[in-house]
């Protein structure tokens, strides 16, 4: 049975970063989630959500003071592993909703967040809700040596099936396909490369190397999502730059470079299972990741 109805914050894109959201609350904690905006949400989990939480000195006063009116109506919000869009740092910003928070997504949305919002938070979680994607499905078989997960805005770009032809059994994976046949795609593979940030954790999830890349500029933001997520492994979060087929990495460097390790990722899973804001785990959904 699920419990009481949160309403939470995603966009309802055909996109598995989006999707995830509303199966973790359903599926693996057992609580019913209502589509909701940043202005009247209980809960907000996967996203890079934390900019459109500020009354921003550059807004017209009219907005300014629409989004008051907001933060002095709706309740507080828990934050459970969101960041930041783009690393816009002025120091007059504040959050409009009071905000309570359980995990950000990495050590660059902390410092921020503390910034902002006054508090010390000297035990906030730091990750992302994407890495318990392991508990979603059982682990298949492996079937393909490289997966290929072009971020949505990206998955036209031709260099990306062109990679799928260079590869030998090789799969070019559709992030706007359904959510769960796009996780089981992603844990059959040996290794992952991708462009899409929610490619590469759920990847890292199930233990699977792999490496980010930039094909396009076509994403929204200015990449701080991926390196506030890589600096919980202390990484600097640079992707490898392709711009033609020479920049394709071998499967051999794929695996060579990856470095994150099996125990960080289990300790993100448990600080995650552990900071989240409505109670345990539903008993039975845990897998082996």
């Amino acid at each position: 049975m699920l419990k009481a109805t949160k309403k939470l914050y995603y966009v309802d894109l055909p996109n598995m970063g989006d999707q995830i959201n509303k199966l973790i609350f359903s599926e693996l904690f057992g609580i019913s989630v209502k589509e909701a905006k940043t202005r009247n949400a209980d809960v907000i989990a996967i996203g890079s959500v934390l900019n459109s939480l500020l009354i921003r000195s550059d807004e017209s006063i009219l907005k300014r003071m629409t989004k008051k009116v907001y933060g002095c109506i709706y309740q507080e919000l828990h934050i459970w592993g969101t960041g930041f869009i783009k690393d816009i740092d002025n120091y007059s910003d504040k959050f409009y909703r009071k905000m309570v928070f359980h995990a950000v997504r990495g050590k660059l949305s902390l410092e921020r967040v503390r910034r902002i919002s006054g508090q010390s938070l000297e035990n906030i979680v730091m990750g992302d809700a994407g890495i318990l994607a392991c508990h979603l499905v059982e682990a298949p078989t492996k079937k393909y040596k490289i997966g290929i997960v072009p971020h949505f805005r990206e998955k036209t770009n031709m260099l990306f099936s062109e990679m799928a032809n260079v590869y030998p059994n090789s799969i070019l994976i559709d992030i706007t396909a359904e959510p769960l046949d796009v996780i089981r795609q992603i844990s059959s593979c040996e290794c992952i490369l991708s462009s899409s940030l929610h490619g590469l954790i759920v990847a890292d999830s199930f233990h699977i190397p792999n490496m980010f890349i930039y094909v396009t500029s076509s994403m929204r933001g200015d990449g701080i999502k991926y390196r506030d997520y890589y600096s919980n492994f202390d990484l600097p979060g640079e992707p490898l730059i392709i711009k033609t087929s020479e920049d394709f990495p071998t499967v051999e460097s794929i695996k060579a470079d990856y470095a994150i390790t099996a125990e960080q990722i289990e300790e993100m899973k448990q600080n995650m299972i552990q900071s989240f804001p409505y109670g345990d785990m539903k008993v039975g959904n845990i897998t082996d990741g």
